[in-house]
């Protein structure tokens, strides 16, 4: 049976640039459809992204995201995403994705998730690696991504 209910995505990246340190976060809310096996979110909010030492300007936008996550068993899911995102003011950041042309910015991301889930209303924690494609400020970048992360089930 579907269920409606409530989707929720906050990451943070922190990685070491040619000249200073790479950080982004986003944080967004939305809804998703929940079936046995399979659930399918979307979800929107805000997100901020740069370079220490002027590297590449602060941005401040909003991402949008679409995901399917698909439980293979009870401890392994795999989960795809797509993700454009929209730049507010004056940035020279605009406009810099080809693939997802349309936005500013757009991720593309297939991944494993490795998470016990838990009874309703229990934090779980998880883990979880996969590819990653995002375009921006005129170029791409390919690469694998690994990381970690509670979600608390309804």
């Amino acid at each position: 049976m579907n269920t409606p209910s409530y989707a929720t995505a906050f990451d943070v990246t922190v990685a070491k640039a040619i000249n200073g340190w790479y950080w982004d976060f986003s944080l967004a809310g939305g809804f998703g459809i929940r079936a046995p096996r399979l659930t399918i979110g979307v979800v929107a909010g805000v997100r901020g992204s740069g370079i220490t030492g002027g590297e590449m300007e602060t941005a401040w936008g909003v991402p949008v995201e679409a995901h399917a996550t698909y439980a293979i068993n009870d401890g392994l899911s795999a989960m795809a995403y797509g993700r454009p995102i929209w730049h507010f003011g004056e940035t020279k950041r605009k406009k810099g994705a080809t693939l997802g042309s349309f936005a500013d910015e757009f991720e593309l991301g297939a991944h494993l998730v490795w998470a016990k889930v838990g009874p309703p209303g229990k934090n779980v924690f998880g883990w979880m690696a996969g590819l990653v494609h995002h375009e921006w400020f005129g170029t791409a970048y390919t690469g694998l991504r690994v990381g970690f992360g509670f979600a608390n089930q309804p």
